[in-house]
């Protein structure tokens, strides 16, 4: 519990904040239309999964060198505190994967595509269930054996979007953008500001 509060506590707020941007950049990008504004859309998805990687990251790394300390501290259990510790080195990957899947998905939730997001989240929750149950009932269940549960269906949910969205071509248009050119070096100024003006960050 401890351990998912905190980690939550930094990356929801990182995650946000980063999505934010680039939901502003989007609907700008699809109000203007045509290949431009298109390509536009996939540099943007590809500059807000770079920065989630860049940023997020190390705040998830931090986690792992920090939570042991600060569990110990607020429940004075040293055994506590190292299951925490431990937990955390494996449970980060799944919020990572989050973060890259929420800056990819986000242009198709602007334009009324991701409705099929939620059965996928529902389904994975309900599976993710099952499979700790069973495994509770085959051997003795830990806390990381429960992490690497979490994190294998968090990719596996992450791959079902990213396929869904591939095969229904609803990527195609955003592909040049996306997959092109790295979108540091050819973003334009205009956005370059934008982008600063919402989050302050610097590419």
């Amino acid at each position: 519990l401890l351990a998912v509060l905190f980690i939550r506590l930094t990356t929801e707020e990182i995650s946000g904040a980063i999505a934010d941007a680039e939901s502003g950049i989007v609907q700008d990008a699809l109000m203007e239309g045509g290949a431009r504004g298109f390509f536009q859309v996939g540099q943007t998805m590809q500059l807000a999964i770079l920065v989630q990687l860049a940023i997020g990251a190390p705040v998830l790394v931090m986690w792992v060198f920090v939570m042991e300390n600060v569990v110990d501290w607020l429940v004075s259990n040293a055994s506590i505190a190292k299951i925490a510790a431990q937990y955390t080195a494996v449970i980060l990957i799944d919020y990572a994967v989050r973060g890259v899947s929420r800056s990819f998905m986000l242009p198709f939730h602007l334009t009324g595509q991701a409705h099929f997001e939620r059965n996928v989240d529902v389904m994975a929750t309900f599976v993710t269930l099952i499979s700790i149950a069973v495994a509770a009932t085959q051997n003795d269940l830990t806390l990381v054996s429960i992490g690497w549960i979490q994190v294998t269906l968090g990719i596996s949910k992450a791959v079902a979007k990213v396929s869904y969205v591939t095969l229904r071509g609803w990527r195609t248009p955003y592909k040049t953008g996306l997959l092109g050119m790295l979108s540091c070096k050819v973003f334009s100024c205009c956005t370059f500001s934008c982008c600063l003006a919402h989050i302050d960050l610097i590419c």
